[in-house]
């Protein structure tokens, strides 16, 4: 078998959530493949870091999460 799929996710154009909205299919993905993933790379704007390390379970799954600046899109 060959090595373990990593995940790279680009946030463009965002301006938050909103209350109530509908996260299930991103947690049911989570939930079902998180455990198949090597390594989560988060690119967005800065001031989304703590917000998108805490919602992609930065410190509480096996795989690392890094969240990168937009601008280091090539080092993610």
């Amino acid at each position: 078998m060959g090595s373990k799929p990593r995940l790279l996710v680009i946030v463009e154009n965002f301006e938050g959530w909103e209350r109530g909205a509908d996260c299930g299919n991103d947690l049911d993905f989570m939930i079902s493949h998180g455990g198949k993933i090597s390594k989560i790379a988060i690119v967005a704007e800065p001031r989304w870091e703590t917000l998108a390390l805490a919602f992609a379970g930065a410190g509480f799954r096996r795989a690392p999460v890094k969240f990168f600046p937009s601008a280091e899109l090539e080092q993610a």
